[in-house]
C-alpha cells in the first residue's frame, strides 16, 4: 500500500486583487466633474463602462465595482446639472441682453432717472444718482448717441457668485456717432429680474482732453 504522505499535494495559487484603475479614474473623475463641466461627466461615465466590463471579465481578479459605480452616478448628475446651468445660462443671456439694449435707449433719450432705475440695488448703494447723472453725460458729451452694438459673448455665473445670487457679464462692441468702443455689462438675478450690477464702457475718445474752445473766435 502507498503511502499517502510521500504522494506530493497540489499547490493553491492565491492571486491578489488589484483595484481597476479604471474604476478609480472613473471616481476621481466623477468627483471633479464640478469643475470639468461637460467633458468630465462624459469621461467619468466611459471610464465606469469599461471598468465593470474588465471587473466582469476578470474571474475576481480586480475589484473596484463601488468606485466604477460611484463614478458613472457622480458623472451622470454633474452632466444634468452642467446642462441645467447651460439652459440657464443661455437664457439668461437673452434677458439680460433686453435689459441691455433698453439701458442704452434710455442713454440716447438721456432718460438718466429710467436708465438708473434698472441697476441694481448694490449698484445704487455705491453709486449715487448724481454721480451716474455726471457720469451719463460724459459718455454722451464724448461719444454722441449710441448708433450699434455687438454681442461678444458672455460668462454665467449660477447662485454662487462673490455678491451673491446668479450673476451673468455680457460683452459689446460698440458704435457711437463720434467714435467705436467697447462695453462690459456685470447682471445680477434680484427679485426675480435681471438688473444691472455693474458696467465699464470705454473708448480712446475718453481717453482724449477736452478740446479748449478758440477765444479768437469770441
Amino acid at each position: 500500500m502507498e503511502n499517502m504522505e510521500t504522494r506530493p499535494r497540489p499547490e493553491v495559487v492565491v492571486v491578489p486583487q488589484k483595484t481597476s484603475g479604471w474604476a478609480i479614474a472613473s471616481l476621481i473623475l466623477g468627483i471633479f466633474s464640478a469643475i470639468l463641466f461637460f467633458i468630465g461627466p462624459i469621461l467619468a461615465l466611459i471610464f465606469s463602462l469599461v471598468a465593470l466590463r474588465k471587473i466582469r471579465r476578470s474571474a475576481g481578479q480586480l475589484r473596484g465595482r463601488g468606485f466604477a459605480i460611484a463614478g458613472a452616478i457622480l458623472g451622470v448628475l454633474f452632466f444634468v446639472s452642467h446642462l441645467s446651468c447651460a439652459k440657464s445660462g443661455w437664457e439668461g443671456r437673452k434677458e439680460g441682453d433686453k435689459v441691455v439694449a433698453v439701458f442704452f435707449e434710455k442713454l440716447n433719450a438721456q432718460d438718466y432717472e429710467g436708465a438708473y432705475a434698472l441697476c441694481s440695488r448694490e449698484c445704487q448703494r455705491v453709486t449715487s444718482y448724481e454721480d451716474f447723472e455726471r457720469m451719463a453725460g460724459h459718455l454722451g458729451d464724448r461719444l454722441g448717441r449710441l448708433k450699434e452694438k455687438k454681442s461678444q459673448g458672455f460668462h454665467f455665473f449660477y447662485g454662487f457668485s462673490p455678491k451673491g445670487g446668479t450673476q451673468i457679464t455680457l460683452n459689446y462692441a460698440l458704435l457711437y456717432e463720434k467714435a467705436e468702443g467697447g462695453a462690459t455689462f456685470r447682471l445680477v438675478r434680484e427679485d426675480g429680474e435681471w438688473r444691472i450690477l455693474g458696467f465699464n464702457i470705454n473708448s480712446p475718445a475718453l481717453l482724449l482732453p477736452p478740446k479748449r474752445e478758440d477765444p479768437s473766435q469770441e
